[in-house]
Parts: structure tokens; sequence; C-alpha cells
């Protein structure tokens, strides 16, 4: 069993595995995992799968095929979590011999390996974690030294200064943190946390986030600028972070330090860190069922074909 981070070492030392199982919440890092192993096997021939969609036949005919000598063949199946009848990778482990030039990744939706009523790893991660063919590797959220890391990866001109700023600024959502990134090109190479504060005011969270650390000019300012999809996704945006809220709301009630949050009930660390003391001063109960309230009235409207002016409203119903 592998984290996203022990795979970044063990893919140097070792190359890729036959057959790879990934999975896990921080779906950029799952992603990257595909990409890299992907473009390391230089396949000659690559095959799409989806499970749930293609039949589970195709999908396992498709893996079981016998390459050509001296011929490499991919075959990566996505949402392989709805796969059933995982006897058939024990043919493939069975003719490992025949199978020198055939490489599998399974791309799973959950965040974590498949296990059973005790716990315990179930198939296809058992046989994976048995076998020297495969490997199984989750992506949860980095650690903030990681994060940074990550950050400074993806470009290497970034500070360690600068991939902190990014990272707080844009909550550690790498997905944003990406974004970003890749428009630092438009000024030239310079970056400075100016340039990266300008960028991120153009991301759809934020505009959630001003509004949740109650800057109501700034929320305002960034509505002006949404559109329609903007604002489906600074919906969903801001209701994963009331959950995130309440949760560190009642750790603050239970007198739990912001540190034994991140260490106990898996909060990243930049999010505890970002919200934990906001939530103890701003989000109590009353708070949280009037925010609940008025996100609830903004999602009954965009599901109802309205957008202008939705958010508005809500910055301004969110601190009523």
């Amino acid at each position: 069993m592998a984290s996203y981070s022990q795979w970044t070492v063990s893919r140097v030392k070792h190359g890729p595995s036959r057959i790879t199982w990934v999975c896990g919440e921080q779906r950029v890092l799952v992603n990257e995992v595909i990409g890299v192993t992907s473009n390391v096997i230089g396949a000659d021939d690559t095959e799409q799968w989806c499970a749930g969609q293609d039949s589970e036949r195709s999908i396992w005919a498709g893996i079981l095929a016998i390459p050509a000598s001296g011929y490499k063949r991919l075959t990566v199946v996505r949402e392989a979590g709805k796969l059933k009848d995982w006897s058939r990778l024990s043919e493939y482990l069975a003719a490992r011999s025949l199978m020198q030039g055939s490489y599998v990744l399974f791309e799973a939706e959950e965040h974590d390996f498949p296990k059973d009523g005790d716990g315990k790893l179930a198939p296809p991660a058992d046989m994976l974690r048995d076998s020297t063919l495969g490997q199984i590797i989750r992506c949860s959220p980095l650690n903030q030294e990681d994060s940074v890391a990550w950050v400074i990866h993806q470009l290497p001109a970034v500070s360690d200064s600068q991939a902190r700023h990014l990272l707080s600024r844009t909550s550690g959502d790498l997905g944003e943190v990406r974004a970003v990134l890749a428009k630092v090109g438009l000024f030239n190479g310079r970056i400075t946390d100016d340039i990266l504060d300008l960028l991120c005011a153009e991301l759809p969270g934020d505009f959630a986030d001003k509004l949740i650390l109650r800057d109501l000019p700034g929320a305002m300012l960034a509505a002006e600028t949404m559109d329609a999809a903007s604002l489906g996704y600074s919906i969903g945006y801001l209701a994963s972070r009331l959950e995130l809220l309440s949760t560190l709301s009642r750790a603050a009630q239970e007198n739990v330090p912001w540190r034994d949050v991140v260490s106990r009930m898996g909060v990243p660390a930049f999010l505890a860190q970002k919200y934990f003391g906001l939530a103890r001063i701003e989000y109590g109960t009353l708070r949280m069922s009037r925010a609940w309230h008025a996100l609830s009235v903004a999602e009954d409207a965009y599901r109802g074909g309205v957008s202008v002016g939705v958010a508005e409203v809500l910055a301004a119903s969110w601190w009523r």
C-alpha cells in the first residue's frame, strides 16, 4: 500500500508496476498518477474503458489479451470499483509470463481501498498487495510540507514562501493551485504574491472564501464577475466548507486543539489552520443555521434556472 508521496519515491526507484490501483479523494493527484504512469510506460497502444458503462466482459477481454512480443499495451479502467468479477484478475496474474508487455491502470472513485466488513483489504486490493506485479495507491490530502513540495514540483520557479501563500489563498485546493499555476505564463514567468492574488481572485472559490471570512466587499466584487457555471461551483464549494466549519466548531466547543483536529479527524492542515479560529468565534449554531438557510435558497434559485443576482443575495443574507 502506498500514499501519493510514497508512490513518487517508488516510481523513481522501481518504475511502473504492471497493475496499478489508484483511488483517493484528491482527484488531482489520482489523475497525476495515471498521467505520469502512462507517460513512463510509453505504450504502443492504449485502451480506455469505463466500468459501469462498458461491458465488463469486454473490459476483461481487453485486459487479458496477450500482447505481441516486444509490444507494450496499456489498459486504463475508470471507475474500476464498479467491476464485480475480480476472479478474472487471477487469470492475468497466473499468465504473468505471457503478459510481459501488458500494463493495467485501475482508477477508482472511492476515497479508500476496498475493504470487507472486518475492515480488511478486499479484492482486488488484497490481490495486488500480495503480488509482485501490483501496486495500490491512495491519494489522500497531503500534509502541509508535502503540499508545498508538490506546488514547487509543478512550477520550480515558485519559491517556498510563494507556494505557502498560494496554498493559503486556495485553502489547499490542489485543483485551484494547478489552475493558477497554468496562468502564470501570461506574466512572462514573473511570479509575485500580487500576481498570485490576482489569479486567485479569478477562481470561483474566491467568492466563497471571501464570504466565509466575512469579507463582504470582496465577496460582492467577486460576485459581479461570476457566470452560471461559477455560481454552481461556488454553491457546492460553500456546502463543503459549511460541513468543515461544523466539524471545526464542534471540535472547538469540545476544546480540541486544531492540531488534534488534523490528526484525529483527518482535516487537512491548511484548512484547519485557516478556518479553526473563525469556526470557534463566528460559526456557532445560530450562524450555521442562517448560513445553511441562505445557501439553500440560493441553490433552489440556481436549480430553477436563475443565476443573475443570486450570488449578491447570498452574500447579503449569509451574515444577516
